[in-house]
């Protein structure tokens, strides 16, 4: 595992200081010495995004999914990349294949179910925020997104209950308390 490799410790915490040349040599170090575990090609990939060389990075995660195709961070992390370049249908490619490895992979459930409300497949969305409502999850992310999908639809008593149980999972989550102060203005 990563954490046993002294080349990925030493590439975080050049990362951390933005380092970023140097953390790619020692993910690459840590690559070679762990030549089927994909974590440090997806290391690589996240600093070569940082750096802007998106092209890059894509390659990269590319290779981290074709060495172990079962590893869902890559696949997520391939569809971030291509969500940041505006090619959804690859983006949402690489959300499924997380899913489909992961099904309680629940950043790539966000990330599926935005990419789904911003492409104008509100009803998509809304049925994947409301399947994982029924999960036992409780972070405040899922009910505060579904919440911001019904206000979009003007389905205010709805979206209420939903920004509440969002607080409920998490009194301090920030967006959930801005949103009903938003909707408090909003609606008298």
């Amino acid at each position: 595992a990563e954490h046993h490799q002294p080349e990925a410790l030493r590439g975080h915490a050049l990362e951390d200081r933005g380092n970023l040349d140097d953390a790619i040599g020692q993910y690459e170090a840590a690559a070679a010495r762990a030549p089927t575990y994909p974590r440090p090609l997806l290391n690589i990939g996240n600093v070569l995004q940082r750096q802007g060389r998106l092209a890059d990075a894509v390659t990269v995660l590319e290779r981290a999914v074709a060495l172990d195709p079962a590893y869902a961070p890559s696949h997520f992390n391939l569809g971030l990349l291509h969500l940041h370049a505006e090619r959804f249908a690859p983006a949402e490619h690489g959300f499924r294949a997380a899913l489909r490895i992961d099904p309680d992979f629940d950043d790539a459930a966000l990330a599926l179910a935005n990419l789904l409300a911003d492409t104008q497949r509100r009803d998509e969305a809304e049925a994947l925020l409301q399947r994982m409502m029924r999960g036992d999850r409780t972070h405040p992310r899922t009910p505060y997104a579904l919440a911001r999908l019904l206000l979009e639809g003007d389905r205010i008593d709805e979206a209420e209950a939903h920004l509440a149980a969002a607080v409920a999972a998490d009194p301090h989550f920030a967006p959930a308390h801005a949103a009903m102060g938003t909707l408090c203005l909003r609606t008298g």
